[in-house]
């Protein structure tokens, strides 16, 4: 997961589904909770980041794929 991304689109206005590896999931985790807690002391419902522990995604050769 990656919270630069994550803040990018959220500074676009965009919406982003970022999933990382599921060896890596306490660190998501992590991410989530403190990106969150920087979402409400900005006036931002925390509500507008959410993590997705599971879900299936489009394999790819290699590289970091975004759609």
């Amino acid at each position: 997961m990656s919270a630069a991304a994550a803040a990018l689109c959220l500074k676009a206005g965009n919406g982003v589904i970022l999933r990382g590896g599921s060896e890596a999931i306490r660190s998501n985790a992590a991410i989530a909770a403190s990106l969150r807690r920087a979402l409400v002391d900005a006036g931002v419902p925390a509500a507008a980041l959410t993590l997705i522990d599971e879900v299936p995604v489009i394999k790819h050769y290699k590289g970091v794929c975004h759609l």
